[in-house]
C-alpha cells in the first residue's frame, strides 16, 4: 500500500477516530506503556493513530507499517493531544476546546482507565531541557572571558550550552584547516568539540567557519546516554563563501545534515543564521516533529526581521526555537540578541545567569531557557499594523475579488494561474486555508517547473478562507503571512468572509500591510520577483545554489521520512 505522510492527518481525524472508537470498542491490541489521555479515559494510542489515518486517507494501514512508543507520542503531542507513556505524562496543547466538540458523546467504561488523581500527578512530572543561549560577541572571545564563562556555566543547572555562529573557544584555531567533507578532518572536528564538552561538562552546540568559507554547526555531547547524540554536524547553506548547496552530493548530504540530534528524549534541530530566513530548512525539522530548533546567528542583524521570522518557525513548526548571536560589539547600539518561542509563537522568558537576571540583550550574558513539551501560550502580533498605500504600483486587486481576478487569468495547474499585466507575467498561487502553515507546499509552487518558460515572472500568494478565527489571526496567521511575504519576495492576499488583508515584502526585506484605496489592493509588481530575487550572484549567494534547493522543495518530506527510519 502507498504511505502517505502522518503530518497530513488533523486533529479533527483524531477526534473522529475517538467517536468511532467509543461507538464501535473495536478489537485491539492492549497497549503496554502507550496511552492516549483524552477526557478523562486513556484509549490504546497506537490504535487510535492508525484509526486517525483511516478517517484522512480513506483507506487501512497495517501495524507493522508504524511505530508506537515515542513516535506515536511525539504524533499526537503535534496535535495537541496527551499521552501517558511510560508511567508519565507528555502533555500537548491544553485539551479543554478539542473535549468540548466531542463532550456529549456516552462515556462508556474503558478497561485500562485511569483515576483523575493518576493522571493530574503524571501531568506535574513535565520534562524539560534547560539550554543556555551564550551572548558572546567580539569583546568576549578572548580567554579570559571564556574562564569566567567556564566557571559560571559550571555552577548552574544547564543541560547544554549554545554557542553564537563563528565562536570562540580556546582550540577553536586548531579546526581552521578542517574540511567537514574529509572524513578524517570531521572526525578531528568532533574530537575538539568532545573536548569541549567534557571541559564544560555540558552537550555544546558551537559554529565555525572554516577556510574554504564554510559554515557549519556542531552538537557535541560527551557524556551521552545511551540512545542520545554524541555528536552531530549542520552545514550553512545560505549567506556564506560556500553553501553546501555547491556540493555534487548534495543530495547525500542533506539527509545527514537534517538529522534531529537526540538528547534526554527530546529532539532538536540545528539552523545557522540566514537559513532561519527560509522556511524550508526549519520545515524538515518539523516534518520530524523535533521539539526545538536552535539557530546560531552572527549577530548586527535587525531585531523585528529575526523575532519575525523565528517566531513563524515555531508557529509552523509546532516547536519551540532559540537563537543567540555574536557579532562586533555596539555599546550605545546593541544589535546581537538572544530569541525564545513556544510553540504557539509566544516569547519565552529567560534568566541571565550575569548580573541582572532579567535583563535582555546584555553582551556577554548567558541566558538560560528551560525547554519543555508544554505548548506555552500564544502572543498576539503587534508589528506592522499600520496599513500604507503603495505610492509606486502596477496592478489592482480588488478586495475580495479573487474570483473576478481569476476567472481572467490563465488556468495553468489547479493552483497556479498566469495573469498578463503589462509586460509580467503574475503567476496567482493558490493556497487555501490551513495549508500556508505548510512551507513545503508554498515553496512547491514558486518553484514549479510549469512556470519558468514565462519571463518577467511575479507572484502572488492568494491564501482563501472561509471565517477565520480573530485570535488566530492575531496569534498565529497575520505573521505569518507576513513572513511568507518576507521570505519569498513576493505579495501575500488574504481573503476571507470577514478578513481581508495585503501584505507585501519591502526592498529591505520588512513587511508592508498594504491599504486598500477605492475597494483596492495596489500592488507594486516590482517587489513580487519571488525565488528570482533570492537565487542571483550577490553577496553570499550564488545563482548555481537554486539547483539543489529546488531539489530540497520536491524532497523535503522524502527526507524527513528517510531520516526518521
Amino acid at each position: 500500500m502507498q504511505k502517505h505522510s502522518w503530518t497530513d492527518i488533523t486533529c479533527d481525524d483524531v477526534l473522529q477516530a475517538i467517536k468511532k472508537f467509543d461507538c464501535e470498542e473495536p478489537d485491539h491490541p492492549e497497549p503496554k506503556s502507550t496511552f492516549l489521555v483524552f477526557a478523562g479515559k486513556k484509549y490504546p494510542a497506537k490504535h487510535i493513530r492508525g484509526m486517525a489515518y483511516k478517517e484522512h486517507y480513506g483507506a487501512e494501514i497495517s501495524k507493522s507499517d508504524y511505530n508506537g512508543g515515542a513516535e506515536t507520542v511525539r504524533f499526537f503531542n503535534r496535535l495537541g493531544f496527551e499521552v501517558y507513556y511510560n508511567g508519565r505524562s507528555e502533555s500537548g496543547a491544553n485539551t479543554d476546546d478539542m473535549n468540548k466538540e466531542i463532550n456529549a458523546r456516552p462515556h462508556s467504561p474503558q478497561s485500562g482507565t485511569s483515576t483523575d488523581t493518576e493522571i493530574t500527578v503524571a501531568s506535574e512530572e513535565k520534562r524539560s531541557v534547560k539550554v543556555a543561549l551564550y551572548l558572546q560577541t567580539e569583546s568576549f572571545c578572548n580567554s579570559a572571558s571564556f574562564r569566567k564563562m567556564k566557571s559560571i556555566i559550571g555552577r548552574s543547572d544547564c543541560d547544554v550550552l549554545v554557542f553564537p555562529e563563528c565562536c570562540y573557544f580556546p582550540s577553536v584555531y586548531s579546526l581552521w584547516k578542517k574540511d567537514v567533507t574529509v572524513e578524517s578532518d570531521l572526525k578531528d572536528i568532533y574530537r575538539v568539540c568532545l573536548n569541549l564538552s567534557r571541559e564544560l561538562g555540558k552537550a555544546i552546540i558551537v559554529s565555525r567557519e572554516n577556510r574554504y568559507g564554510v559554515i557549519y554547526s556542531v552538537f557535541a555531547n560527551a557524556d551521552a546516554a545511551e540512545g542520545d547524540t554524541e555528536v552531530s554536524l549542520y552545514i550553512k547553506h545560505t549567506m556564506c563563501e560556500t553553501s553546501c548547496l555547491s556540493f555534487e552530493n548534495y543530495d547525500k548530504t542533506a539527509r545527514r545534515l537534517f538529522a534531529p540530534v537526540k538528547y534526554k528524549g527530546f529532539l532538536i534541530g540545528m539552523t545557522i543564521c540566514y537559513d532561519c530566513n527560509h522556511a524550508l530548512f526549519s520545515r524538515i525539522y518539523g516534518l520530524q516533529q523535533v521539539d526545538l530548533i536552535v539557530n546560531c546567528t552572527g549577530g548586527n542583524v535587525v531585531y523585528d526581521k529575526w523575532f519575525k521570522y523565528n517566531k513563524a518557525r515555531a508557529i509552523e513548526n509546532n516547536c519551540s526555537v532559540l537563537v543567540t548571536m555574536g557579532g562586533e560589539d555596539y555599546r550605545e547600539n546593541n544589535n546581537s540578541y538572544v530569541y525564545g518561542f513556544n510553540k504557539n509563537g509566544g516569547q519565552l522568558k529567560p534568566i541571565n545567569l550575569c548580573g541582572d537576571s532579567n535583563r535582555l540583550n546584555v553582551q556577554g550574558g548567558i541566558y538560560v531557557y528551560e525547554v519543555t513539551r508544554d505548548p506555552g501560550l500564544p502572543e498576539p502580533d503587534e508589528s506592522n499594523k499600520t496599513e500604507t498605500a503603495n505610492k509606486y504600483w502596477h496592478m489592482k486587486w480588488p478586495v475580495k475579488g479573487s474570483k473576478e481576478i481569476l476567472r481572467s487569468a490563465e488556468k495553468i495547474t489547479e493552483s497556479i494561474y498566469r495573469l498578463e499585466e503589462k509586460e509580467y507575467n503574475v503567476f496567482i498561487l493558490l493556497v487555501d486555508g490551513m495549508d500556508i502553515l505548510k512551507p513545503e507546499i508554498v515553496q512547491r509552487l514558486l518553484y514549479s517547473d510549469t512556470i519558468k518558460r514565462y519571463p518577467n515572472r511575479k507572484y502572488i500568494i492568494l491564501n482563501r478562507h472561509g471565517a477565520v478565527d480573530t485570535d488566530f489571526f492575531a496569534d498565529k496567521l497575520s505573521v505569518i503571512l507576513k513572513v511568507r511575504s518576507m521570505e519569498n519576495f513576493c505579495a501575500v492576499i488574504l481573503e476571507s468572509d470577514h478578513l481581508n488583508k495585503c501584505y507585501q515584502c519591502g526592498n529591505n526585506r520588512s513587511a508592508q500591510v498594504v491599504e486598500a484605496t477605492a475597494g483596492c489592493f495596489r500592488i507594486d509588481l516590482n517587489r513580487t520577483t519571488g525565488p528570482d530575487a533570492i537565487w542571483k550572484n550577490k553577496e553570499g549567494m550564488a545563482a548555481s545554489w537554486r539547483k539543489n534547493y529546488e531539489w530540497l522543495t520536491e524532497n523535503a518530506e522524502s527526507i524527513a521520512k528517510s531520516v526518521l527510519k
